[in-house]
This record gives C-alpha cells, sequence and structure tokens, in this order.
C-alpha cells in the first residue's frame, strides 16, 4: 500500500503504541508464570492475566486510526489485518497459566548441607508443558500480526513483494537462527523476481 509521507509516519505511530502494549503484556505474561510455588504458601494456583495492563482506549483509538489510514479500496483488507493484531494481543493479556500439583524434591546429600536433615519432599504448583506451550504461541502470533500491520504500511510496488517482506520477517521470530536466514534469503531473491530462487 502506498502512503505519502505524513500518512506513512502516522501509521508507524500507531503501531509502535500497540506495538508498546503488546510487549508489557507478552513479558508480563511470561514473568507471571511460576516454574513451582509452595502449595503450603499458595493453597490455590494462581490465576493472574494481564487486562490489567491493557488499555484498551489507546489500543481501539491506534487500530482505528490505522483503518483511517487506508485507502478506500485496501480498507477491508486493513481493517481485517489491524482487527486480527488487537485480537491477538487481547487473547494474550487474557491468557492463564495452568497448573498442576508437582513434588519439589531436595536430596538428602544437598539436605544435609543446608539444614543437616535428611531428603525432603514439598507439594508444589508446576506450570503445565501445554500451557507454557500456548503462551509461546500466543506471543509467536502477537509478533507475526505485528509484522503483518507494520509490512503493511510498507511501501511494497505489488502484493508478491509485500508477501515476500512478511514471509522473511515471520520467519525471523518462528525458525531457528540458522535455518531462518536461509529462508529469508529465499524470499528476498524471490521478491527481486529470481527465477532460480523459486
Amino acid at each position: 500500500m502506498v502512503l505519502a509521507a505524513p500518512k506513512r509516519a502516522a501509521a508507524t505511530r500507531q503501531i509502535n503504541r500497540i506495538f508498546a502494549q503488546a510487549l508489557i503484556v507478552s513479558r508480563v505474561a511470561r514473568a507471571r508464570v511460576s516454574d513451582w510455588l509452595f502449595l503450603d504458601l499458595m493453597p490455590e494456583p494462581p490465576a493472574d492475566d494481564c487486562l490489567d495492563l491493557l488499555d484498551r482506549q489507546q489500543l481501539d483509538a491506534a487500530a482505528a486510526k490505522l483503518c483511517e489510514l487506508a485507502s478506500p479500496e485496501t480498507h477491508r483488507g486493513v481493517q481485517r489485518v489491524v482487527e486480527g493484531l488487537v485480537a491477538a494481543v487481547e487473547e494474550l493479556a487474557a491468557f492463564v497459566a495452568e497448573y498442576r500439583i508437582g513434588e519439589l524434591v531436595i536430596p538428602e546429600a544437598i539436605a544435609r548441607r543446608l539444614w543437616d536433615g535428611g531428603e525432603d519432599r514439598s507439594p508444589i504448583w508446576t506450570a503445565t508443558v501445554e500451557s507454557l506451550a500456548r503462551l509461546d504461541g500466543l506471543r509467536q502470533r502477537v509478533r507475526v500480526r505485528l509484522i503483518e500491520a507494520d509490512e503493511l504500511f510498507r511501501q511494497h510496488p505489488d502484493p508478491l513483494s509485500r508477501l515476500c517482506a512478511v514471509a522473511a520477517r515471520v520467519s525471523e521470530v518462528v525458525l531457528p537462527p540458522p535455518r531462518a536466514g536461509v529462508v529469508g534469503e529465499w524470499f528476498q531473491k524471490l521478491r527481486k523476481g529470481d527465477a532460480a530462487a523459486a
């Protein structure tokens, strides 16, 4: 989508506003998940979400402004991308980790050095592997949606060019570094029309 410089700058400001909220939510959501918690200190598992961190008014205003900047012929596509981004941020903010009861075991050899006692076993809450995987997936989804929105308001001569740019940047956050470099380079070649790349 081709935008005049002032509109491009305005779009960047709105995306940065959404990005700032997404970054806070993403970091706090992970920080609030505890590896383990003693049952005697916390009888019930924690149920924290990050909805209190969202400035819904600012988030909605930034999303509406982005849609306003779109030309009439691209408005529907822009609205779909922006709505997807806002929904991803909201879903991440609403995430609550799932916990199960486990056991923390301190071997006798270590316990003897710490308090001159025998093996100690304590019941604890531990975040489930499935829960952590879901959190990672939600964080990745937000990153991908941010990339889509950012590339949408950059200067791309055609849809294929924008698609290649999005795919190359997404590969950086969803693939291991060596593989991401190879995939990103392939999309850059394809974007430049290198027939051999395909």
